[in-house]
This record gives structure tokens, sequence and C-alpha cells, in this order.
């Protein structure tokens, strides 16, 4: 579960570095992508469910990677918190 938001994580942090647009002003990349589709709302309606790849349960509420993509640096480096506390208390 925590991996796949680390990835959407991951995922946006680039998409964000590579954003076009006059907000991106790291002058040191290419700004080429101007928008992210992703394709579908919930798992339940995926022709993937089975993965759950999608942002929001079937019952619509957001999952965690629905957070990561919302507040890409900020999540990423509170996830990778929580995670190693909870492998110090033997949680997994």
């Amino acid at each position: 579960m925590y991996k796949k938001c680390i990835e959407y994580a991951k995922l946006f942090q680039v998409f964000k570095k590579y954003a076009a647009g006059p907000d991106n002003k790291d002058p040191n990349t290419y700004h080429v992508i101007e928008r992210v589709t992703i394709w579908g709302i919930d798992d339940a309606t995926s022709w993937r469910s089975e993965y759950g790849p999608l942002l929001f349960n079937s019952d619509l509420t957001p999952k965690e990677a629905f957070y990561a993509v919302l507040s890409t640096l900020m999540f990423k480096s509170t996830m990778l918190m929580v995670l190693q506390e909870n492998s110090l208390f033997g949680v997994t």
C-alpha cells in the first residue's frame, strides 16, 4: 500500500520538475509536460482493479496515493518517517 503512494510521489516529483508553464522557474530543465492523465476514478471501475491502481477506493474515499499527488514533497518525507518509525516498532 505504502509502496504505491511513494511511487506516485516520485512520479509527480518528476512531472512537476519538467512541467511546462510560467510557474516552473528551474532554468536547467526541459519544461515539456503539459498534463498528466489518470485513466479512471476508483479501483472498482478499473480494468486493473485487482492491483488497486487508482487514487480512490471503490467507495470513493481517497487513498494515500491521492494525498501523495496533492502534496508530493511534504508527503514523501512524512511517509518515509512513518515507515521508519513503524519498522522500529515491528509494524509492517
